[in-house]
This record gives structure tokens, C-alpha cells and sequence, in this order.
């Protein structure tokens, strides 16, 4: 059962950093501090995106012996969280669940006479520089989902698609002026 928390759209800088979804004390050198990071996250979200948090029980899946092995940095938590994830997503949806790194999880939700949505997310809270690429490939009605713990989940879900302004903002900036390779990379290493 999933009951809903609290939804909205993401209407201000306060909002993103509040949703508990990103680690704003991780900023991987791409910011000098965690304001500067709020402000980039919030410039994509803010009036582009609704929220939902959600309560779950990810313990009353069905037990499968499927996951996948994935490995994470840590005491275990991450794993023990996902393996959990893993079973109440293909009790409840048609898809694809991947795990990865930066971030933790990706894949695909289908559903009966609608386009294949995609999703990304992260087992904790993700560090802004990871958000911030993924941000930029989200189409309209695709899903970040933050698994806080086993009883809860933040997702975000864009209204527009984030990867159409992406690539109007790079069309903007660079025209055609992109150069390109006057001879195949690959082609030069087997010669």
C-alpha cells in the first residue's frame, strides 16, 4: 500500500531545499557551498516540477532471489535498502530496474497504453552534482525517486521536459558551432 504524504508543485528555492532528496554537504567540487547548489537545483525544478512523498512498506514485498549482487560503499544499509526496493517493484509494476552508481538506480515503468516513463533515483539522499545530470535527460513525466528508508519515498516528476530546455539552452549557446571530427576516431585507431 502507498499512501501519499504530501504532494505539490515546486514552487521556491525553499521548497528544494527542504524536499530531503539531495545531499547538499556533498558538492564534489562543483560548487564553493551548498547555497550555490540549492540555487542551480532550484533553477531546474522550481515551476517545472511536482513532488509527491510517499509512505511505502518495503518490507511486505514478496521475498525474490533475483537482485542482481549490486554493490555499494558503505555498512550495508544501501544494499539491505535496495534488495528491498527490488522485490516491491516488480511486485507492484511492469519494468526495468537497473542498479548502478551516481546515481544508485535507474529504469523503465510501463503501463497499459501510455509511453515507457523512465526513472532515476538514489538510496539516501544524492549528492547535487549526480542530480543535476540526470536532471537534464528527464523528459515530461519522468520520475526521480528518492528511497529515504523502507517507509518512505520522495519523487519528483517534471510537468515539461527538462531535456527539451537542456538542449534549447546548448542551441542557444553554442548554434553550429559545433565542429565535427574530420575523420572518425575509430576509424584512425584500426588503420
Amino acid at each position: 500500500m502507498v499512501t501519499i504524504i504530501e504532494k505539490g508543485r515546486i514552487l521556491s528555492r525553499k521548497q528544494v531545499a527542504t524536499l530531503g532528496c539531495f545531499a547538499w554537504s556533498r558538492l564534489n567540487g562543483c560548487w564553493d557551498e551548498p547555497s550555490e547548489a540549492i540555487d542551480c537545483i532550484a533553477s531546474w525544478l522550481v515551476g517545472t516540477c511536482n513532488y509527491f512523498r510517499l509512505r511505502t512498506d518495503l518490507t511486505q514485498a514478496p521475498k525474490r532471489e533475483d537482485f542482481p549482487g549490486w554493490r555499494h560503499n558503505g555498512n550495508g544499509e544501501h544494499e539491505r535498502v535496495a534488495k528491498l526496493y527490488w522485490n516491491w517493484f516488480y511486485a507492484r509494476y511492469q519494468g526495468t530496474l537497473h542498479f548502478s552508481d551516481s546515481p544508485d538506480f535507474s529504469g523503465t515503468l510501463e503501463f497499459p497504453g501510455e509511453p515507457v516513463r523512465h526513472f532515476w533515483g538514489d538510496i539516501g539522499e544524492v549528492s547535487p552534482s549526480t542530480f543535476s545530470l540526470v536532471n537534464k535527460v528527464m523528459g515530461a513525466g519522468d520520475l526521480w525517486i528518492t528511497i529515504v528508508n523502507e517507509y518512505e519515498q520522495t519523487i519528483i516528476e517534471p510537468y515539461i521536459s527538462l531535456q527539451a530546455v537542456w538542449q534549447a539552452q546548448c542551441s542557444a549557446l553554442f548554434g553550429n558551432r559545433v565542429e565535427e571530427a574530420r575523420i572518425p576516431a575509430q576509424l584512425t585507431l584500426f588503420q
